[in-house]
């Protein structure tokens, strides 16, 4: 709410009973051109009038300086969060791995098909089954 607050402001235009946005002092509403407000105390401020030439092309160099901006701390969190805890995880696993322990881990769940477990009654999976005897 405070970032919308210092980009937009709600001007309320007494004569006209109706409330226009003004945007970076300059005014939304092509109606008039130019209008007074009148301010606490009895004081006349006067709108500045609206920015009709090169308005679209000013407002896309803003939103684009905003939105690469936004995605240049996205990309840094997301880099600083995720992807190095992510690196320091992968580097601990690998750094004790043994592939010869956990091939006999997997072997002896039953994990694969053709490699028969050591004891075939603790594995978990049913994928192996003994060759029958064609005797």
């Amino acid at each position: 709410l405070l970032l919308l607050d210092i980009f937009l402001d709600v001007v309320y235009v007494g004569r006209l009973k109706s409330t226009y946005l003004v945007f970076r002092s300059h005014l939304v509403s092509p109606y008039c051109k130019e209008q007074t407000i009148k301010m606490s105390g009895g004081a006349v401020a006067k709108l500045a009038r609206p920015q009709l030439r090169g308005h679209f092309h000013r407002y896309l160099n803003e939103t684009f300086v905003y939105a690469s901006i936004g995605a240049a701390i996205a990309g840094g969190a997301y880099y600083y969060f995720a992807l190095l805890a992510h690196r320091t995880r992968r580097d601990n696993l690998y750094r004790d791995f043994d592939p010869e322990k956990e091939f006999v881990r997997l072997r002896d769940l039953g994990f694969y098909q053709n490699v028969p477990p050591k004891d075939a009654s603790k594995a978990l999976y049913s994928y192996y089954k003994p060759p029958e005897d064609d005797e």
